[in-house]
């Protein structure tokens, strides 16, 4: 009884060369990458996280400025509140890793002509993510805070739970952070010819209604000055995307 030779590993010499030629891998190459792939990023996360644990209290410091103070209901949660901050630092440190390793792995699967746009969009994609996460908690984060705490009065006095106000914090940046993602989504369909941006412009309150909903599921809470934080931005992120669509879309060549 003979067995076929296994396929050889492939490394990362031979790796430009199986891009270029574009051929297929074996199922059982892509499961060794992408354990690997999974692995380089778990030990990233940990190595970030780790980092993150020494930033923990500057960054509650940090958060407790709108607030004044926090509030634990259980004995263990402060210190789990601690592992969360770590956790989510650490996560957005990793970020750009991880997005790299995701691209690492998916490349094979893509043509030739689809692995250029995506390098190309891939850093504006990672840019703007940081840049609407960065406003979030910058810049929309204490105001909202603020401006929700005005309404506490003599008997409404706010104790504001940890767990609750780092919920919001982190949705707040997630949310921002996707919703960046807008502009650079709708010039790419563009330039493929996928989405008309003049059309798409006649399709203004179907938008209003999609961002309003998207708001109301990516900020937490009922209120809606939340959503209304995260909507407003958003559609203003539409009407920039369409002009920069209209720049980029192929026109026909009348020539």
């Amino acid at each position: 009884m003979t067995t076929s030779p296994a396929s050889p590993k492939l490394s990362s010499a031979d790796r430009p060369k199986r891009l270029a030629s574009d051929l297929p891998l074996p199922v059982t190459d892509h499961l060794e990458e992408l354990r690997w792939r999974i692995i380089s990023s778990l030990i990233a996360f940990c190595v970030t996280c780790g980092a993150s644990w020494f930033f923990v209290d500057k960054a509650l410091a940090w958060l407790a400025r709108p607030v004044g103070s926090f509030v634990f209901t259980s004995p263990a949660e402060a210190f789990l509140i601690r592992l969360k901050l770590a956790a989510s630092m650490g996560v957005i440190a990793a970020f750009p890793f991880f997005l790299y390793q995701i691209w690492r792995f998916v490349e094979v699967a893509l043509e030739l002509k689809e692995r250029s746009l995506v390098r190309s969009i891939l850093p504006a994609s990672c840019f703007l993510f940081y840049f609407g996460g960065v406003l979030a908690l910058f810049g929309v984060v204490p105001f909202a805070a603020r401006f929700l705490l005005a309404f506490s009065g003599p008997y409404l006095r706010p104790m504001i739970s940890l767990g609750a106000y780092l919920s919001f914090v982190t949705w707040m940046i997630i949310g921002f952070g996707m919703f960046f993602q807008l502009p650079l989504a709708i010039v790419a369909l563009s330039r493929a010819r996928i989405v008309n941006p003049w059309k798409l412009g006649l399709y203004r309150k179907h938008a209003v209604v999609g961002i309003l909903i998207g708001s109301a599921v990516l900020t937490p809470g009922p209120d809606v000055v939340s959503q209304m934080v995260l909507a407003v931005p958003s559609y203003l992120l539409f009407e920039v995307s369409l002009i920069l669509a209209r720049r980029v879309y192929p026109r026909p060549n009348l020539a």
